[in-house]
């Protein structure tokens, strides 16, 4: 079973650990689903960055962008991971926040700890669309899956 002391998580070698997680755990005191209200609520997500800075949100005038696709090999980056999960058209600039909410069901999984641990042998699964972890220092040894996308915001981040 994780531990939880003085903020810190660690994860059990060989365990696998499911966010969001019980409420009758001790992390659930750490874990929050937030309401995104505007784009600084997402602002550490790599995807909104790049959208953000592509689309000028001050014209909005209508940009002509190509459809994203969805995930298909022949699409997927250099490194294997694979590209933009959203299937449709690009919003433009002033529609930015309309879309983020849209592909979240407008929500924010949020875990906020001291330091997050997983080491050698063990899973950490975020089921949320989108994810931000907190933490002073994060280290992954083991392994840890998204059903969406993750933003880990850390002072320190170790073991990838």
């Amino acid at each position: 079973m994780a531990t939880l002391a003085e903020g810190t998580l660690t994860l059990d070698e060989g365990e696998t650990f499911r966010f969001p997680a019980d409420e009758g755990t001790g992390v659930a005191a750490h874990q929050a689903v937030r309401t995104i209200r505007s784009l600084e609520d997402v602002q550490h997500f790599q995807f909104v960055r790049e959208l953000a800075a592509f689309l000028d949100p001050l014209r909005g005038a209508p940009q002509e962008l190509p459809r994203l696709r969805g995930i298909t090999e022949e699409n997927n980056d250099p490194l294997g991971r694979p590209s933009f999960q959203y299937i449709g058209s690009l919003p433009r600039g002033a529609d930015l926040l309309g879309f983020v909410r849209e592909i979240s069901r407008g929500e924010l999984f949020e875990l906020s700890l001291a330091d997050f641990v997983i080491p050698a042998g063990s899973t950490a699964i975020f089921t949320s669309p989108l994810t931000q972890i907190n933490a002073n220092r994060v280290t992954i040894q083991g392994t840890l899956r998204a059903s969406g996308d993750v933003a880990v915001v850390c002072n320190e981040i170790r073991g990838i």
